[in-house]
């Protein structure tokens, strides 16, 4: 039995005023925040106002003796209906109706978030020994939750996933520059959360268990944490149900199984999982049918060994690529002249509005995110040890230089450590910059490319005659896309009406900038006395609303497979421009990971024998991107199907563990030229 822990009047009149206070203004706070946001997404607003005042009612006008007596009971009660309310809470943000919600309920995924759920609320009740504290924060993580994977959808179109936790610091900064225009549901959600929340507050607070039952609960909560984690963790239960939560459309996951369950199943997906069949033998026999070529610490710049500035441009991608639209003019011109000494092509990214370093580490790297956990930052990862990479591989090669330069913030996705364990020599950041020039919030693609020609001219300045090589990483086209991070002027007007979107109108003015600034950077360059490659790609699409998707998705081709739809979503432009004559071509397609050593072949340089598997992957498998493979014919292809292609795909798994977990074993020779 609970004890009271107050005896006199005058420590009731005290709490009870405590707690009257805290409940008006938290519900208070709840109907200003109803009225605002009902208005921008012009619902009912009346409703939740209505459920307001009568929590009020509840919270605020004395109820004497009657009060005092069921205070205790209704207390009991809303512990016992907090898994309830928590399970609704955390789906509703999602879109699902009460009637969904109830029906998902007495099912086996329902039993599954009900039991995780529980364990929450006996592990606050655990620590604490309060019931009301045990309502409370289960209440309000469960809002955060549902919350969270709402405003996740809003900028990248995916759910809060378990390895987003690690980029949390660099998560905040970009969800920083998005407007968060709350859905109804999301406004049903908050006011509910602080309707429960306030009335547990208003309650009187009673002592806890005695130590003995108090240590039997704490016993037997351990129990239920041991029988969770053995369900999860160690026997192999989410994968005898076939639970994953995949780089496609992860939110039908999270639809389908629960928010709680989703995010479990997450959880037990941040490692990467051996392959079947790997043994660091296996890998040596994969790596023995491609050889790597000799090591040439030593080269001179030429047109056999150019000087190399590749540009990864912030969201940077032509949005015709998913469907056409009608605009006022054209936003790419210049990039769509370029038709001399021009290798031109599609790429096919692993993530969307979101996640550069996972392009990055692709690109450098020549591994897929289709093998990793979902959103995992490999960046993160890294520290002292070396990784093999195009930088490494150009080095080995004879070229000097090896610049990383992103006009961000030195510490985002760890890039600070990331590029020295992946060659580069030295790393530029916003704070090398002086007073950069900025479009909206952010540094501009034009001040990116002042930077990059003046590191060229001070390398060239030290009469080295080897190579040069950088990356750079632009910043200028990031979003959101609307006031929050400033306003960029109209140039491109989208005229179509049943696509138009003010975010999408932004984005392509945005691009109409980029566009102006590749013109500036080539014109310097096509002067330049040495040959020079510049290499330029976008990393990813933006992330736009759902309204304007749907009506792009209205003129794909028909016979497009849903996952077909979807992809077109992940695909940038590219070129190979060099100041040099080359025979030009266009068509090229690939996904991100092939890209690297795409472009050493192109440029005719030495190559390791991964590359070769690579270049030999991607003649049978064009695209092997976090969303799905495509195979010759195009057809795109989700991993878990069986298909002809399961052995090559096993291979690249077992290489690239090989390469990303299993370093003591790592197979060097295969990834490095020959020394």
């Amino acid at each position: 039995m609970e004890k009271k822990e107050y005896n006199s009047k005058q420590d009731n009149k005290r709490e009870f005023g405590i707690n009257k206070l805290l409940s008006t203004l938290m519900l208070a706070a709840c109907l200003v925040f109803v009225v605002i946001e009902g208005r921008k997404t012009e619902m009912n607003w009346l409703i939740p106002i209505a459920a307001v005042a009568a929590a009020l009612v509840f919270v605020f006008i004395p109820w004497g003796r009657v009060r005092e007596k069921i205070n205790r009971i209704f207390l009991r009660i809303m512990f016992v209906l907090t898994p309830f309310a928590a399970f609704w809470i955390s789906n509703r943000p999602a879109g699902m109706t009460t009637p969904e919600i109830a029906e998902k309920l007495p099912t086996f995924n329902g039993g599954l978030n009900m039991f995780i759920i529980v364990l929450v609320l006996f592990i606050f009740y655990a620590l604490f020994n309060r019931t009301k504290a045990a309502i409370v924060l289960t209440t309000v993580l469960a809002m955060a939750l549902g919350v969270t994977d709402y405003i996740m959808m809003l900028f990248r179109g995916s759910p809060l996933i378990a390895a987003d936790i690690a980029s949390a610091g660099t998560g905040m900064d970009v969800i920083a520059n998005y407007q968060m225009v709350f859905s109804p549901d999301v406004i049903w959600t908050i006011a509910v959360t602080v309707i429960w929340v306030s009335m547990a507050v208003s309650l009187r607070s009673y002592k806890g268990l005695a130590m003995k039952k108090r240590l039997l609960f704490v016993a037997l909560t351990v129990i239920y944490t041991g029988i969770f984690a053995w369900l999860f963790l160690f026997s192999g239960f989410p994968e005898d149900r076939g639970y994953s939560v995949t780089g496609y459309r992860p939110d039908l996951k999270y639809e389908e199984y629960g928010a709680a369950l989703a995010f479990t199943v997450s959880a037990t997906e941040t490692d990467m999982k051996k392959p079947a069949g790997y043994s660091p033998d296996a890998v040596k026999k994969i790596a023995g049918r491609y050889a790597s070529d000799k090591w040439s610490p030593s080269a001179k710049v030429s047109r056999k060994t150019p000087d190399i500035i590749v540009v990864m441009n912030e969201s940077f991608s032509d949005l015709a690529a998913i469907a056409p639209f009608e605009t006022s003019g054209r936003y790419m011109p210049y990039f769509s002249s370029l038709k001399k000494n021009v290798i031109k092509g599609t790429l096919h990214a692993s993530v969307i509005g979101g996640g550069t370093s996972v392009t990055e580490h692709e690109v450098l790297t020549g591994n897929t995110s289709a093998f990793m956990p979902l959103h995992k930052v490999i960046y993160n990862d890294m520290g002292e040890e070396k990784y093999p990479s195009l930088a490494t591989s150009l080095k080995e090669q004879g070229y000097n230089g090896l610049v990383a330069f992103h006009p961000g913030q030195a510490d985002s996705y760890n890039r600070s450590k990331a590029y020295p364990a992946l060659g580069f020599k030295s790393f530029l950041s916003v704070e090398d910059m002086d007073d950069p020039a900025r479009i909206r919030d952010y540094v501009s693609d034009k001040s990116d490319y002042e930077t990059v020609i003046s590191e060229y001219e001070k390398y060239r300045k030290t009469r080295n005659d080897a190579p040069y090589f950088m990356f750079n990483v632009t910043i200028q086209n990031h979003g959101g896309y609307t006031l929050n991070a400033g306003k960029v002027a109209k140039e491109i007007e989208l005229t179509d009406k049943e696509a138009y979107d003010v975010e999408a109108e932004q984005y392509l003015n945005l691009i109409k900038k980029s566009d102006e600034a590749l013109r500036y950077l080539l014109k310097y360059f096509a002067k330049a006395k040495d040959p020079v490659v510049i290499i330029m790609f976008g990393d990813h699409q933006p992330r736009l609303s759902d309204e304007f998707y749907r009506a792009l998705e209205s003129r794909m081709p028909s016979g497009l497979t849903d996952l077909e739809k979807e992809e077109r979503k992940y695909r940038v432009p590219f070129m190979i421009w060099s100041n040099y004559r080359v025979k030009g071509k266009s068509g090229a397609d690939m996904s991100m990971n092939y890209f690297g050593p795409y472009i050493k072949k192109v440029l005719g340089l030495k190559m390791t024998g991964f590359d070769r598997f690579l270049m030999d992957a991607k003649g049978k498998l064009p695209v092997t991107s976090g969303i799905c493979f495509t195979d010759q014919s195009g057809r795109a292809h989700l991993y878990d199907e069986k298909t002809k292609y399961g052995d090559i795909i096993n291979d690249y798994r077992m290489v690239e563990y090989n390469y990303v977990k299993d370093t003591e074993n790592r197979v060097d020779s295969f990834f490095e030229l020959k020394k």
